[in-house]
């Protein structure tokens, strides 16, 4: 027997208020499992064609659920487009029925400090400044600082303060953002 939970939602850009059920917070898909958030992004990815999917993000904060929703362009998102996101995606998360908790959809552009989490965004950001946080040590520290100097087929090549250059496995890397 299953039960379902019916929950109100509001979206903080439109001020809409929307019913959404219960569902487990990993899916099965074939041999995959999926995280909520990478099936949000699975199903919205097709719909956002005005601006670039940067990540969705699927977190509980204190009491409350947040389904973030990070999007880019080339010349910076306005509010407007924003609004105009949240509105094309919201009915269809909706419809599918994902989410299992009451959440707050928040559309935003991911900002100054935007995690680099694909090689694209690397090889964007040639030349410039970036903090690392890795998943296992490279040369004595998990935490390094470089200029991205080039991107190769696994990895990143860094260029330090003492002009050293090393590689760093993007399967290594944790967490990548630019410095301001």
């Amino acid at each position: 027997m299953t039960i379902q939970h019916n929950y109100s939602i509001n979206n903080i850009v439109t001020g809409k208020t929307k019913r959404v059920g219960t569902n487990p917070l990993f899916y099965i898909s074939g041999e995959k499992i999926m995280s909520i958030a990478e099936k949000v992004k699975a199903l919205i990815k097709p719909m956002i064609t005005e601006v670039e999917l940067v990540d969705v993000e699927y977190k509980k904060e204190g009491s409350d659920w947040f389904l973030r929703v990070y999007i880019d362009k080339p010349c910076g998102v306005t509010v407007d487009d924003c609004k105009a996101i949240s509105n094309t995606i919201e009915p269809l998360i909706d419809v599918e029925n994902i989410l299992q908790n009451k959440y707050f959809l928040e559309v935003s552009s991911p900002g100054l400090t935007r995690p680099l989490k694909s090689k694209e965004d690397f090889k964007r950001n040639i030349g410039k400044l970036v903090d690392l946080n890795l998943y296992a040590s490279t040369l004595g520290q998990k935490q390094l600082s470089g200029i991205i100097k080039e991107i190769k087929e696994e990895g990143i090549i860094l260029e330090f303060k003492d002009k050293n250059i090393q590689e760093i496995l993007l399967s290594n890397v944790a967490k990548a953002t630019l410095v301001i």
